[in-house]
Formats: structure tokens, C-alpha cells, sequence
């Protein structure tokens, strides 16, 4: 790509593949976002309201670590500027001092410590910011009120009238590259190399035009090294205007917006999963296709519930993600996807299945699927539990005659005992809701 930024349609299909390699396989990776603050209401008169200091927030991550035995995270923070969520756009200047660590002589220098101290928890902490929404109090209002770049109202968030900003008016005034560049120079996103955009829609009416910008935009940004998640893929006849730019979207299939289908059976098999994934998708391609979890409405104080969601959701999602995606066939109440390497999908009357060659790796919600992002260790789950239910072993397995059986809890594993290997069989129970970790011995 030339050295000026430009807004034509990338063409995913000829490759099959990024216009320019992603910062992180996204497709591999649990990415999730942790709410940190909303702010205050004037029309309620509610004070701003923490629900995750960032000191907390690293517990947090901590904790989502050992549940998720190491997989690789990025956390987008959510109300990390000014006094929470959805405060003072379009400015970024400001970390939010309610979050402040008392250590910390700013709310800067703790938002930077949470950033560096994340990655020991194989997590890539970032945020989660606004491109489309401005608000009467924010310390940009005047100047993009003076520069026209106020097109018209959007949505009432936290009791504030939002105002919606044009792309293309602010990024030809050069103050969307400097609102970019600022923030790059505040925190260190290029590091991070990811950073999620919340409702980045259209907004002037002009569809091709603002599409053209908002594909600068996405380019600006991976030109200084950072990739672009984002809220949803939908705009109206063109759901893949930024398809091989942006990685991943939060929402999949969210008919909640009034949308349709942005990804069908066909698209899933046209598109890989390391060219463009979700999030979650709402539908039950779910089931199919896989889908990854989202954790963000999970307090710390039932911070537990985090590894159902993860067993059931990220685990097989992010195994099949490995393999390519053959073909897809439907019969009578039967859907299946065929991957590579004698690995099936089917969904039989709503109730998925999972199997690779004779191994089953998903049986309804119970789940043994091998952790490969591991060097050799196999994560099992059940949310109804079972007795004594046998497994059988990969093949690089089959040479063992004992493995280690250790449960997955917040604060790491606990041994809970040693079995024999029976014909490459293992064979175990577990309680309701109960994970467990099987290593060689």
C-alpha cells in the first residue's frame, strides 16, 4: 500500500487472507473486555459507579488466567477515561482517576502499570474507545462544534445526549489522525498492537463516501501498528466493506439490533476464521461454527462463572479454528461442518457434537477437547456432571499408562489424583459445572 492512506474496497476473496498481517490471531485468542466505570446520570442523579479499580482489575485477569490455563487473552477496558463509559467523547486525554491505585501519583500511571503487568497473565490489555459519539461537556466540544464536524444527534447514553461525529469531515480536518496519534503517544497501543472501537457505523448519508473514510480510518491505525476490532460487521448492503481490515467483531448474528444475518452457513465457509471472527455470534450457528464468550457482564465476586462459559464457548470454538472449514451439509435436523483432518461439527436437533477421527471432543455440554495452545494437556468440562464417562485419548496419547487429573479453579490447579490409561480409555467423573485439566504423568 502506497504511504498515503486510502479508502478503497479491499477485495478479501482474491487471498483469502488480511490486507496486512493482524497484530494477533484473533482466531486463536480469547478476547473479551473487563467494565471498569459508568459515569454519572444527571437525569437519575447517580453518582459515577466503579465496578473494577484497575488494581482490580489485574486480580481479575489473574484469576481469568488460571481458569483459562494460559490461553492467549487480550482485555479491552471499558470506562477507563474521564469518569466512565461513554464520558466526554470524542477526547481520550484523561484515565480515569476513581481508578486509580493509591500507590500511583496519577490514574496515568496506573492504567500504564495494569498494561505492562498483564502480560504476565498471557494478556494483552488495551481499551475500548468511541470514534462516532460526542458529548456537550467533553474539552473537544467547542472545537469540533467550530469545525462542523457535528452532523446530528445519536443516542441518550448515562442521561447524556450524544451527538454523532461525521468521519469524513473530521478525518479531512486531520483531527481524527490527531486524536489517533495522541493517544498513541499516551499509551503504549502500539505494544498492545489491538485496540476496539465501539459502534463504528456509518453516519452521513452518503454510504460510499463514509465508507471510503472509515476504511482510512481502520488504515491509519494499522499503519502506526495497532489492529481494529469492532462492535458489530452489519451496515446496510455492505457487510463486508471491511472484511481483511478489521480481524474480528463483538456481535455476530445479533438480530437484537434490528439487523439481519451478517454471517450465514455460507459466509462461515467462505470466510476464514483467520481472516474475520467474532465475538460472539447469537445464533445457533454457535453451536456449528463455535463461537467465543463473552465475560464482560461477569462481576468479580462471581468471577467463577467465567470457566462454564469458557469450556462451552472458547475452548471447541478455538480448536476448530485451527483446522479449514470443507464443506457444510444439512439433512432432515442435522447440520454439519466437515473440517480438515476427519474433524466434524453436527448439530443434531439443537444439540452440538464434536469429533475428530474416533476421538469425541464435545458430547452436548460435556466437553474434553485438547488445550493446543499447550504443549500436551486436555481441558474437560460438564455443566450437568457425569460417573465414571470414559474418553478416549489422541493418538499422541496412546503410548501413556497413567494421566494426572487436577481441577481448574481461580487460584490454579489442584491434584485431585492420578488414573491408569486402559487401551488409550480414561475414564473419570466430574460434578456439575466442574473442570478439569489431564496431563501425561
Amino acid at each position: 500500500m502506497s504511504p498515503e492512506i486510502i479508502g478503497s474496497y479491499y477485495d478479501w476473496r482474491k487471498t483469502c487472507e488480511p490486507e496486512q498481517p493482524y497484530r494477533h490471531k484473533y482466531h486463536l485468542t480469547l478476547t473479551d473486555k473487563i467494565f471498569l466505570c459508568i459515569k454519572s446520570d444527571p437525569k437519575e442523579g447517580t453518582p459515577a459507579g466503579v465496578n473494577c479499580t484497575f488494581a482490580q482489575a489485574l486480580e481479575r485477569i489473574r484469576k481469568v488466567d488460571n481458569m483459562t490455563k494460559g490461553i492467549p487473552k487480550i482485555m479491552y477496558l471499558v470506562g477507563w477515561q474521564f469518569e466512565g463509559h461513554d464520558s466526554k467523547y470524542p477526547a481520550w486525554s484523561e484515565a480515569n482517576e476513581l481508578l486509580k491505585r493509591p500507590e500511583d501519583k496519577t490514574a496515568l500511571d496506573s492504567l500504564l502499570w495494569l498494561m505492562n503487568e498483564g502480560y504476565r497473565y498471557n494478556t494483552t490489555v488495551s481499551l475500548h474507545i468511541n470514534m462516532n459519539d460526542a458529548y456537550e461537556n467533553s474539552p473537544l466540544w467547542d472545537l469540533y462544534k467550530k469545525k462542523g464536524l457535528i452532523v446530528e444527534k445519536g443516542g441518550e447514553w448515562g442521561g447524556e445526549q450524544s451527538y454523532l461525529i461525521s468521519h469524513l469531515k473530521e478525518w479531512e480536518s486531520g483531527l481524527a489522525q490527531k486524536r489517533i496519534d495522541d493517544l498513541l503517544a499516551m499509551l503504549p497501543l502500539e505494544k498492545a498492537g489491538t485496540i476496539h472501537i465501539d459502534a463504528f457505523w456509518m453516519v452521513d448519508d452518503n454510504k460510499e463516501e463514509e465508507l471510503a473514510t472509515m476504511r482510512k480510518i481502520v488504515r491509519y491505525w494499522r499503519s502506526k501498528g495497532v489492529d481494529i476490532t469492532i462492535e458489530g460487521l452489519a451496515q446496510p448492503d455492505h457487510n463486508d466493506a471491511l472484511i481483511g481490515l478489521v480481524p474480528m467483531a463483538w456481535h455476530i448474528n445479533n438480530r437484537g439490533w434490528g439487523r439481519g444475518d451478517e454471517l450465514t452457513e455460507k459466509n462461515y465457509m467462505e470466510i476464514p476464521a483467520s481472516l474475520f471472527c467474532g465475538g460472539m455470534d447469537h445464533s445457533q450457528r454457535s453451536l456449528l461454527f463455535g463461537t467465543n464468550m463473552i465475560g464482560e457482564d461477569i462481576s468479580n465476586d462471581r468471577i467463577h462463572d467465567y470457566l462454564s462459559r469458557f469450556c462451552l464457548n472458547t475452548l471447541p470454538w478455538q480448536y476448530l479454528n485451527h483446522y479449514e472449514r470443507k464443506q457444510f451439509i444439512e439433512y432432515e435436523d442435522t447440520k454439519e461442518v466437515r473440517f480438515s483432518d476427519g474433524l466434524i461439527s453436527r448439530v443434531i436437533n439443537g444439540k452440538p457434537f464434536v469429533k475428530h477421527g474416533d476421538i469425541v471432543l464435545r458430547d452436548g455440554n460435556n466437553v474434553f477437547v485438547p488445550a493446543l495452545w499447550k504443549d500436551k494437556e486436555i481441558i474437560a468440562f460438564s455443566a450437568n456432571g457425569y460417573d465414571n464417562r470414559r474418553w478416549v485419548l489422541p493418538s499422541s496419547w496412546l503410548m501413556l499408562n497413567k494421566v494426572s487429573i487436577n481441577e481448574i479453579s481461580t487460584d490454579g490447579p489442584k491434584l485431585l489424583g492420578d488414573i491408569y490409561v486402559a487401551d488409550g480409555i480414561v475414564e473419570f467423573s466430574l460434578k456439575p459445572n466442574q473442570a478439569v485439566s489431564i496431563l501425561p504423568v
